[in-house]
């Protein structure tokens, strides 16, 4: 018997019965047709990634303000202005 092999999708929705839906896991398995500790690793490894995220999250707060993404866009487009109404592009080739 070769051994099984499930997408991401799959192992994310798997989790979402458990976390937001509040089955049990054991109930889960035998709906999926899993072995249990197969399905509580899933979920301790998706746990382990969203820790990852939020903390990624967390240190860019700080270091760069709440949304770190609008500050760029607004530190990029400062002091810009659109071109003059007399202005022509030159071609590229003549």
């Amino acid at each position: 018997m070769q051994r099984r092999k499930f997408s991401r999708v799959f192992k994310i929705e798997a989790v979402r019965l458990i976390k937001d839906r509040g089955v049990a896991v054991a109930q889960a398995a035998r709906d999926l047709d899993l072995h249990e500790n197969v399905l509580r690793e899933w979920v301790r490894e998706l746990s382990i990634e969203a820790d990852r995220k939020v903390k990624v999250a967390d240190v860019a707060r700080d270091m760069h303000g709440v949304n770190p993404g609008a500050e760029c866009r607004q530190s990029f487009y400062a002091g810009r202005h659109p071109p003059a109404s007399g202005f022509k592009p030159r071609p590229v080739h003549q």
